[in-house]
């Protein structure tokens, strides 16, 4: 059997949590995937996260990056939240280059993500 778990975390910062209307702590998360990891230490954990909700600022999004090396999960997938104008087929509006560059940066920096053999 494959110790492997895939926990939708979504977000680190309380603010933009409230705003998900998401009831997560980030310091209970990673009491949780601590005690995980005790209990099982090859654990692999894979979470994804939503970049650039919106009224998210540079410092909440520093926040996330921060949670996602103390957590030390071994994947890690973003999205990138539009609002629902900038989805629009007919709007050519995008997600700005440092909303973009920020999400991947999140994706691909992960402390395991890039390790050899994870």
């Amino acid at each position: 059997m494959l110790s492997y778990l895939d926990v939708p975390f979504q977000h680190a910062h309380p603010e933009v949590l409230k705003r998900m209307k998401r009831p997560a702590n980030a310091e209970k998360v990673l009491e949780r995937v601590k005690a995980w990891r005790a209990i099982c230490p090859d654990l692999t954990i894979r979470s994804t996260f939503i970049a650039g909700f919106p009224g998210e600022t540079e410092e909440q999004f520093q926040t996330l990056l921060d949670f996602i090396h103390e957590a030390d999960l071994d994947r890690v997938g973003s999205r990138i939240r539009r609002s629902r104008a900038r989805r629009s087929t007919n709007s050519t509006a995008r997600c700005p280059t440092t909303c973009v560059r920020s999400a991947a940066r999140a994706s691909w920096n992960s402390p395991r993500n890039c390790r050899p053999g994870a």
